[in-house]
């Protein structure tokens, strides 16, 4: 499987994890490590690059009018991740 088809399966991964508001960097790593892939700093941006492109068309198709932004976005999954 090529690169941009490892970040696609990835990607799409977090995005049912955001979709149902789980740990987003957990599926990340668990989806790459049950693809036999070990993802470094780059290739966690790379997914979460597609993630919030892929995340931004949706919402735009959805008619989110006000989307958080993706600081606020990290502020809201720690606070789920830590139980808050």
């Amino acid at each position: 499987m090529k690169n941009d088809n490892i970040i696609e399966v990835i990607a799409d991964a977090v995005i049912t994890t955001r979709d149902f508001c789980g740990n987003e960097t957990e599926a990340m790593l668990d989806t790459a490590f049950d693809m036999g892939v070990r993802l470094t700093a780059k290739g966690r941006r790379a997914v979460m690059a597609v993630v919030n492109n892929k995340w931004a068309d949706f919402q735009k198709a959805a008619g989110v009018v006000r989307p958080i932004d993706c600081y606020e976005r990290i502020t809201v999954n720690k606070n789920i991740n830590s139980g808050v």
